[in-house]
């Protein structure tokens, strides 16, 4: 009788105790379910990471390859022989040398030389300047004193570039339809044996044909 009495005293202390038990049982377990969690994100943020370095970096080598094959087809159609002729004449004329055509004539036969590359590549107009800077011929008409998206000392240099995207006039767009952002691919005009550079050439493209291909190529990963 007296080790039973005994036995239910001590039953009764240790059940007094259950509140204080279970809120730390509780907090252990939210505990580890917030450390558990935790590890969890790390994880997620580090797989987000990863593909979000692989998406970027295959961004960069895609636009690394369009800018190249950009600068190699206006490259390429600035050397044709009938348009670097035409080219060279327009900027002997610009720099004072005489010759037996117009400018106006040379103009036409660059606009009508450039025609049959605007619809394959998306390029919206050709604007050829002089070493100074000067607009010398375009396809359609340039606006005066415009700041271009690019570095005349760099292509000066042989240094082809891509231009940084630009908003386009709004009343150049009303007449000629074009979009409202452009970007220019720019290429230097060697002169005669290649040994010095006479001109520059830069062509417009319309950035939301060209890079369309892009959203193809990659896909969405798990950001």
């Amino acid at each position: 009788g007296e080790s039973m009495r005994l036995f239910k005293i001590k039953c009764s202390g240790f059940w007094s105790y259950q509140p204080l038990l279970s809120v730390v049982l509780c907090l252990i377990i939210v505990t580890a379910n917030y450390q558990f969690l935790n590890s969890q994100k790390t994880v997620l943020r580090q797989k987000e990471k990863i593909v979000l370095e692989n998406s970027l970096n295959s961004l960069e080598s895609l636009l690394t390859s369009w800018s190249l094959d950009q600068q190699k087809i206006v490259s390429a159609w600035a050397n044709q022989r009938d348009n670097h002729n035409t080219i060279q004449q327009l900027l002997r004329l610009d720099s004072g040398l005489s010759g037996n055509v117009s400018q106006s004539s040379l103009v036409a036969k660059l606009q009508a030389q450039f025609k049959p590359l605007i619809e394959p590549h998306n390029y919206e107009n050709f604007i050829l300047f002089s070493p100074k800077g000067k607009v010398i011929a375009s396809h359609y008409p340039e606006p005066a004193n415009r700041n271009y998206p690019f570095s005349l000392e760099m292509a000066l240099a042989n240094i082809p570039q891509i231009g940084h995207p630009y908003k386009v006039s709004i009343l150049k767009n009303k007449i000629h339809n074009s979009p409202d952002i452009q970007m220019m691919i720019v290429v230097p005009i060697e002169g005669e044996n290649q040994r010095n550079i006479i001109g520059v050439l830069a062509l417009t493209i319309d950035p939301s044909h060209s890079f369309a291909g892009f959203f193809r190529t990659i896909r969405p990963g798990e950001t």
